[in-house]
Formats: C-alpha cells, sequence, structure tokens
C-alpha cells in the first residue's frame, strides 16, 4: 500500500445545464494555451462519516474511490483537510490494488483525522455515493501545471442506491506549493469558464451539496416538536385536560397528531412510530365532536390492512432475464417499459398477488359500502345536493358521448405497435423511443418554480420556502408510507408533503402536484382538510397542468406522449372508476352484496366500455377494483376527474395572461361556501358544455399531432 502526502488550491464552479456542461467538455482551452492532457473516466466515490463526530461541519472528506487508477485495478482512501492559514487542504491519500489490505492499514489516515479534530476515530460508515462521469485536462501556464476537471455528477442515496440529483461541475486545482502569481492565473481560468459557460461559483463542495440536498428533502419534524420527549410531555398535558376544557388544547391535539403521522409515514417500521400514531389517533378521538367511528371506518381499515402489511410482490424478469423487485411504486416505471417481456410480468405478478386476497378485499368494499354514510357528489361546490348530482350526471353522459375518441386513441396505438393482442399492460408504455427524459431534482426543482412564474414573486417566495425548509420527504425508502400525498393536518401552518421522486416525467409531476396542495393550504382561509375535495384537486393539478405546458415548450423528451397518458389516466379512467363507485353503491343500497364474482363481472364490462375492441382484457385485469385505494373515499374520483378539465383551463388561462394569474392567487384565499360562485367569478361555468367539448378537442388534437406521420 502506498500513501502520499500533499497539498491543494482549488476552485469549483457549478454549471448551469447539461447543454453548458457539453459545450465545456468541447472547449478546447486555446485561450489559455490549450490542453497539455485529455482524457476521461467513469467512477464511484463513497463518501464516509464518522459516529462520533460529524466531519461535513469541519469542511472535512474521507472517501473511499473503488477501482480508481487508470487500470481501474487501483483503489484509494482521501483525506482532505483543511489548512488553517492557506486557502487550500491537505491531502492524503493511499492507494493499493487489494481493498482489504487497504481498509486494513488505514490507521495512518485514522490517527491522522483524530489529531485534527481532537477525537478518536475507530469506524467510518457510509454517508453518501457520488457517480462522476469526470473529463480531466491539463494546462500548463508559466511553466507550472493546472489540473481541470470537468464532471457530471450523480448524487446517490446510500440507503437504496437511488439517484437524488445530478451537478455540472468544473474543478481547477494547484498542487503542492503556488505562488500569488499562480492564483491569479488560476482565477483567469474561472473568470473565463464563468463569463463563456454561465457558470457560477461553488459555495461548497460537492459532499456538502449532497448531504444538505438529503437534509432538505426529508422532514424536518423540529417545526412541530423539537423531540420525541417534548412530543410525549404535551400528550400528558392534553390527557390531564377535562372534556370541558377540550376547546383550549384542540390545536396542541392537532400538533400531537400530525407529529406521529410525520414520524409514522417516514418509516412504517417502527414500533414506537405506531405506537405514537395509536396515541394521537386516540386523543383525537376523544375531543374530536365530529369524528366518528364504526363499521364504515372498519372496512377501510381493514383494507388498508391487508394493504399495506400482508400483500408481498414477488420478483420479475425481463426480457434478457435480468430480475427485478415488483413494488407499488416500481410497477408504473414497469408498465412504461419499451421491453413487453417485463409490462406483462409485472402486470400478472401483481394481479397474482391480489388474487390471493381477493375475497378478504372484497369483503372490505362490502363492509365499507354497506355502512358507509350518505353523501353525494361534488360536497361543498354547489349550493345544493341536487347540483351536486346534476353535475355529476353531466359529466357521465358527456364522457359517454366523446369516448370514441379514447377508442380512436386505442386504436392507433395498437396498429402502431403492430401487436397480435393489444393487452392492458401495453395502454400506457410510450411508444416513440429514446423518450424516456432524465429530469434530476435540481432541475425538476427549477422546471417547477420557472412554470409557476405568473403567479407572481410572493407565491415563489412561499414555494421556497416549502422547497428549503424540511417540508418535502422526496425520495422512496424502505419503511416509508407509499404514494404521494400532503398532510391536511395543520397544512397552514406546517406544509408538509411526500412524493416517491425519481428523476422523470412522472416525479416531476407528482412533486409539482404536492407543492400545489402544499401552497393551497397555507393560502385557505380554513383548515384545508374541511376544504371540498373538488377544490383542493383543482389547486393542486393547476400546477401539474402549468408544469406540463413548460416541459412541452422546452421539449423534455417523451412529454407528448406523457400529456396522452395523463388525459387517459387522469380523466378517463377516474371517470371509469367512479362510474364502478356509483354500480356499488346501488347495488349495496339495494340490498346486495359486493363479492368477488360481481365486482369482477362488472369491471370488466366497465373496462370494455372504456377502452373499446382495440385493446384485448387479458387475464388479471377484472381485478383492478381490489388495489385501488379511493373507492373508500367517498366521490373522490368522480371530483378528482372534474378537477383535472378544470385545472388545464385555468392553467392556460395563467400562462397566458399576468392579470387573471393574479385573480387565480386572490382566488387561492377567498373561500367560501358557494365554489360554483367562486369559479363564476374566474369567468368559469362549471355547466357550460363549451369547456368539456375544448378539452376531448384538445385530447383528439394532441394524438394526432403525436402519431400522426409515423
Amino acid at each position: 500500500m502506498k500513501i502520499n502526502n500533499g497539498y491543494e488550491l482549488e476552485r469549483k464552479l457549478y454549471l448551469p445545464s447539461i447543454e453548458e456542461f457539453k459545450k465545456l467538455v468541447l472547449w478546447d482551452g486555446k485561450e489559455f494555451g490549450g490542453w497539455r492532457a485529455s482524457f476521461s473516466f467513469n467512477r464511484n466515490t463513497i463518501f464516509m462519516d464518522t459516529k462520533e463526530y460529524d466531519l461535513a461541519k469541519r469542511d472535512i472528506t474521507f472517501t473511499f474511490i473503488p477501482n480508481a487508477g487508470y487500470n481501474k485495478h487501483e483503489h484509494r482512501l482521501v483525506l482532505k483537510l483543511p489548512m488553517c492559514k492557506l486557502s487550500g487542504k491537505e491531502e492524503i491519500v493511499a492507494r493499493s490494488e487489494n481493498i482489504v489490505e487497504l481498509l486494513k492499514n488505514s490507521e495512518l489516515l485514522f490517527a491522522k483525522l483524530s489529531s485534527h479534530i481532537n477525537v478518536e476515530i475507530t469506524s467510518l460508515i457510509p454517508s453518501m455515493i457520488i457517480n462522476q462521469t469526470r473529463h480531466k485536462r491539463g494546462l500548463i501556464m508559466d511553466g507550472r501545471k493546472y489540473y481541470i476537471s470537468i464532471d457530471k455528477v450523480t448524487f446517490i442515496n446510500p440507503s437504496d442506491h437511488i439517484p437524488m440529483d445530478q451537478r455540472y461541475i468544473f474543478e481547477i486545482e494547484l498542487q503542492n506549493r503556488w505562488s500569488q502569481n499562480e492564483i491569479e492565473n488560476l482565477n483567469k481560468v474561472v473568470e473565463f469558464v464563468i463569463s463563456k459557460f454561465n457558470a457560477s461559483p461553488a459555495e461548497y463542495g460537492k459532499y456538502h451539496y449532497g448531504l444538505s440536498l438529503m437534509q432538505k428533502t426529508t422532514w424536518n419534524t423540529s417545526h412541530v416538536f423539537q423531540n420525541n420527549k417534548e412530543w410525549l410531555d404535551a400528550v400528558n398535558i392534553v390527557k390531564s385536560i377535562s372534556d370541558e376544557n377540550k376547546d383550549q388544547v384542540y390545536e396542541t391535539i392537532k400538533k400531537i397528531k400530525l407529529y406521529s403521522q410525520l414520524k409514522y409515514f417516514s418509516n412504517q417500521e417502527s414500533k414506537e412510530a405506531k405506537q405514537m400514531l395509536i396515541i394521537s389517533n386516540s386523543l383525537m378521538n376523544r375531543f374530536n365532536k365530529d369524528h366518528h367511528s364504526g363499521e364504515e371506518d372498519y372496512g377501510r381499515r381493514l383494507f388498508y390492512e391487508i394493504y399495506e402489511k400482508d400483500i408481498q410482490f414477488e420478483t420479475i424478469k425481463d426480457s434478457k432475464g435480468k430480475i427485478y423487485q415488483l413494488t407499488r411504486n416500481t410497477y408504473s416505471t414497469y408498465l412504461a417499459s419499451q421491453d413487453r417481456v417485463l409490462r406483462s410480468n409485472a402486470f400478472e405478478s401483481l394481479y397474482r398477488a391480489y388474487r390471493r386476497y381477493q375475497h378478504a378485499l372484497a369483503a372490505c368494499l362490502d363492509i365499507h359500502y354497506h355502512n358507509r354514510k350518505s353523501s353525494v357528489p361534488f360536497e361543498g361546490v354547489f349550493p345544493s345536493s341536487h347540483k351536486g348530482i346534476e353535475y355529476s350526471n353531466l359529466l357521465m353522459q358527456i364522457t359517454e358521448e366523446n369516448i370514441c375518441y379514447l377508442h380512436d386513441y386505442m386504436r392507433i396505438r395498437r396498429k402502431l405497435l403492430n401487436l397480435d393482442d393489444y393487452c392492458m399492460y401495453d395502454i400506457q408504455h410510450p411508444i416513440i423511443n429514446n423518450s424516456k427524459a432524465f429530469i434530476p431534482y435540481s432541475i425538476a426543482r427549477n422546471f417547477i418554480k420557472y412554470s409557476l412564474k405568473n403567479l407572481g414573486i410572493e407565491y415563489i417566495k412561499v414555494l421556497d420556502d416549502i422547497f428549503d425548509g424540511g417540508y418535502i420527504d422526496l425520495f422512496p425508502r424502505k419503511g416509508k408510507k407509499s404514494g404521494s400525498y400532503a398532510i391536511a393536518t395543520l397544512a397552514n401552518k406546517f406544509p408538509y408533503i411526500s412524493t416517491q421522486f425519481k428523476p422523470e416525467i412522472y416525479g416531476t409531476l407528482a412533486l409539482a402536484h404536492e407543492l400545489g396542495h402544499a401552497i393551497a393550504g397555507i393560502y385557505a382561509p380554513i383548515d384545508y382538510s374541511r376544504l371540498p375535495v373538488f377544490l383542493a384537486e383543482v389547486h393542486a393539478g393547476v400546477h401539474e397542468a402549468l408544469l406540463m405546458r413548460h416541459m412541452i415548450e422546452v421539449r423534455v423528451p417523451g412529454i407528448d406522449e406523457y400529456r396522452l397518458e395523463k388525459y387517459r389516466a387522469n380523466f378517463f379512467r377516474q371517470i371509469m372508476l367512479a362510474e364502478f363507485e356509483m354500480l356499488m353503491t346501488e347495488h349495496c343500497v339495494a340490498g346486495q352484496h359486493l363479492n368477488v364474482s360481481w365486482l369482477s363481472e362488472k369491471y370488466r364490462s366497465l373496462l370494455s366500455k372504456y377502452y373499446g375492441n382495440a385493446v384485448d382484457l387479458n387475464n388479471g385485469c377484472e381485478l383492478e377494483w381490489a388495489k385501488i385505494p379511493y373507492f373508500y373515499r367517498p366521490n373522490y374520483l368522480i371530483n378528482y376527474s372534474a378537477s383535472f378539465v378544470v385545472s388545464e383551463y385555468l392553467a392556460e388561462n395563467i400562462a397566458n395572461d399576468k392579470l387573471f394569474a393574479k385573480k387565480y392567487v386572490e382566488f387561492l384565499s377567498d373561500y367560501n361556501r358557494d365554489v360554483e360562485a367562486m369559479f363564476a367569478s374566474l369567468g368559469i361555468d362549471l355547466f357550460n358544455l363549451e369547456l368539456y367539448n375544448r378539452f376531448f378537442s384538445d385530447f383528439k388534437l394532441t394524438y394526432h399531432k403525436v402519431y400522426d406521420g409515423m
């Protein structure tokens, strides 16, 4: 094993985009005499931390770099320590072709680190992984070597190896001793890159950026309570309050509930967090007059017990035999794959898992619908229940009149795919090859901010506060609650949201959607959980629609096809599910019971009605009713489908009219019980057929635009 000790003076710049990165990679360096060396490689770097000490606080990095040498046989341990008097770093590098030897003989680096921080270090733990595509360049100015790196850096979460973000970085360094003249030459290169490639000085290094990213994209629960002890103290205080004085502590009870939700939703495998949620629910039930429990809730609770805990998914294979783990979060990704074997295996495996519990899941629906309290569509939207039913019937009728567009869309896809059988697992994957966009988190954040710019400076400030305030649990991980959602509890003060972000179109749109809920919760003049579902989903849908428009403008690969999928999934499918909900309700009101045979027969019939004869209804698709949580939220589905139409209309006007955008922001904080009148103030008549005819026309124009000429 070899150990080298030296010093370096380094300057880092961030490049704003992949385009500027590519330009910089092609730069020949002639302004400074041209490159004396030029080569590229790819490698992983594992950043380490210690249980005894937080290295990042002292600007210390300790990294393990496997396969680092030119021949890929050398492994390195690198310790970088800040120097007190010089604006550089001391670097100690241990090298060996044997990883075991390298790790066993790392005492010198441990000793050096322990001496520097006055804390004995005995072991290291991985804290972050980065993958670098590194383009190395060499300059010689005034006889001195300058080392340049142009890096595409992907930040990877070490717990699940999910890519978190990607940055483009320029580095230039001097090694060992340097003079003032040499520093000035280095700064000239830096200034040139800033002006030529729109770069900006990096506030901190890769490790610090990655740690900051991880901190900002997990929930900071200290906004609510500093720790579990403070939460428990609040619980004990509330328990001591008599029922007559419950109004005095109701806000505290909500905080108790919110804190326990954050703890449990972030790690559902934690027994302590589960017990905290049970305690908070018990307090909420005791003090909440509006709360009702009983068999209706039992059917829903039983469903979630089976849905979240009992159902397990198998591993599946693609056409080349590669093995994948199927989960609810990965299922839609596999259905969008170009590999039909993977799509088919994902579909069959998923429904094989639900078939094992089909009778229990049918019983859950039966219990729920037989005990569901009377509710009407669009409750809280119209001044009378009659009008809500009338609006629901209008949506069903106009969809049935225009369902031919969905049939036409399916026929075109089947023809282009040239398949003997066009199955349910074929209906959503992109037909256009190479259409999958890579959108790292920092780019996704910029996309979202830019798409919302017409809503004003104050609105964007609120957005930034959510991004940077520890209110987003962004990335998927083991134990975390599945799905994307906003937590309605105290949303006006604590706008917590959760997503399963992946660096692609869906992950970016899902983030924008939940941010729409979060900001609407802040603006809402009432408790956000009491806002009508239709209005809440319109707010979230506007974010999504504005982002979609922006991604179409900047030509994100695959966005046009994805927009078509949104029409299918967010409107037609939701209407279909709403119709199924209506059929279940009518069946139970008539005194009949829901069982697997009836549910599967009715569901298969609706699939045939909506998708037409272009789609072959393969075995298993009739069981989709078993996996829909929204069947346990009365009339949510019809509200959601209607909100999609209205959101598209609002987004078009916001994007094209800043005055209208200002009115929309005022609309967010102007809730009154007559939501129909609120929309009228924006010029929207929910019963105007032109609103829906335009929507269906846009759908038709979009699929012809995407597929005609192929």
